[in-house]
């Protein structure tokens, strides 16, 4: 008998929390926005772009007068310059790490300009291509180094206000968004009256990123709409074309969470339509734009699941994940689709695609780790034993749930 009334004792327990999670999951917006629920993360630089077009999102002439003398390399280093950029551009970064630590060393006087690029080299490696953020930052505490030892005003203004971002850009992978923030503001201030366009525009859009982390919507739409039209007065190549589209895409989650559902479903078909116009100038990068696409048919695909059009959303999707699970593809996107897409088979009863599904999800995030997926990955996973009455093993879902969400929403309120 009392071993009965424990039982009973237990389940009214596990019942409670169980309700208690799930009315949080469906009516705290901000939770769904930590972990991919009903929205994607708006990007940092979000693909292989920076490897891509390491000169322009380096900011490495940021002069008003770009075509000055004091910003030139030093004849040695020009042409390795030009050969590692030709390494990172065809996405063979360590190819072209190990061939500018081979060409460096037989310069005998680098200048200062010479060595602050060497250390960028090395930061966006290990920020962009090997994820390693703790290397990255002490290699943008050397581009800082190097920056005070700059020998006019505009050249110190030009690096020292890269190497804030670069610091800024780790901080806001390490997801220590004051420290990001501080780190932009710097390099703002100090070059609000010397850098150019293109530098304040890649810098307002790290404040729109901010703004989105504050969970200041609104703000962020503005953010990234006001600074669109600056993109579209500079020189249309690929580095500008890919920041366009993106800012189409966060213009776009952002309306989304600020409840202007149609007008975000206006900009991401904006967005998609403008990738299929210019595509046929940037065939070289077919890759990348197929990737891009698929990026935006998952952000789409939650704005009609928001409409109420689950069998639209449900193909956008299929199609998303399709893109993104390839080698190459943006795997990490791929794995929150396939969460929003359980979130479908969740709503519709078919509870034996939702667990075949977080099955092969499961193996993904042991290899590609996803803290927004492994959150939703959790919730889904504690719904649906809760639905087949094991509340024991729903209850150890909903708790890893509920730390990683507590622990997320812990890091992300330092800014508010």
């Amino acid at each position: 008998h009392v071993s009965n009334e424990i039982v009973m004792k237990h389940n009214l327990l596990v019942t409670t929390l169980l309700y208690e999670f799930s009315y949080k999951a469906m009516f705290m917006g901000a939770i769904w926005k930590i972990f991919g629920g009903l929205a994607a993360d708006i990007r940092l630089n979000y693909l292989n772009i920076f490897l891509l077009v390491l000169p322009s999102l380096l900011l490495f002439s940021c002069s008003k007068n770009e075509d000055k003398a004091s910003f030139e390399y030093s004849d040695a280093f020009k042409p390795v310059f030009a050969q590692t950029t030709q390494f990172f551009d065809t996405n063979q970064p360590d190819a072209g790490i190990a061939y500018l630590n081979s060409a460096y060393s037989k310069i005998s006087q680098p200048s200062v300009n010479d060595k602050f690029r060497f250390y960028g080299f090395h930061y966006v490696l290990y920020q962009k291509a090997k994820l390693d953020y703790k290397r990255a930052f002490l290699y943008a505490d050397s581009m800082m180094m190097m920056a005070k030892e700059s020998q006019d005003r505009e050249q110190y203004v030009s690096n020292v206000a890269e190497a804030n971002y670069a610091k800024g850009d780790t901080y806001f992978s390490l997801k220590q968004y004051n420290d990001a923030y501080q780190c932009y503001f710097q390099g703002y201030v100090l070059g609000k009256h010397d850098l150019n366009q293109r530098s304040l525009a890649d810098y307002a859009y790290r404040m729109g990123m901010i703004m989105y982390k504050q969970d200041h919507d609104k703000l962020a739409a503005d953010y990234f709409k006001e600074r669109y039209p600056t993109r579209r007065d500079l020189p249309d190549d690929f580095a500008q074309f890919f920041r366009k589209q993106e800012l189409l895409d966060n213009i776009g989650i952002s309306l989304k969470h600020n409840g202007g559902i149609d007008s975000s479903i206006a900009y991401f078909n904006k967005d998609l339509k403008y990738i299929d116009v210019s595509a046929p100038k940037f065939r070289y990068r077919a890759g990348m734009l197929e990737t891009a696409r698929g990026v935006i048919y998952g952000n789409l695909a939650e704005a009609l699941i928001l409409k109420g059009q689950n069998a639209a959303a449900r193909e956008f999707l299929k199609k998303s994940i399709a893109i993104n699970l390839k080698k190459g593809g943006d795997n990490r996107d791929a794995e929150l689709a396939e969460m929003k897409l359980g979130r479908l088979f969740l709503i519709s009863n078919k509870n034996d695609s939702l667990i075949s599904l977080l099955n092969t999800v499961r193996g993904q995030l042991d290899t590609i780790k996803n803290e927004s997926a492994e959150g939703d990955w959790n919730r889904l996973m504690g719904i649906y034993y809760q639905q087949k009455h094991d509340l024991s093993k729903a209850l150890v879902y909903m708790q890893q749930y509920n730390s990683l969400k507590d622990s997320t929403i812990k890091r992300l309120s330092s800014l508010k």
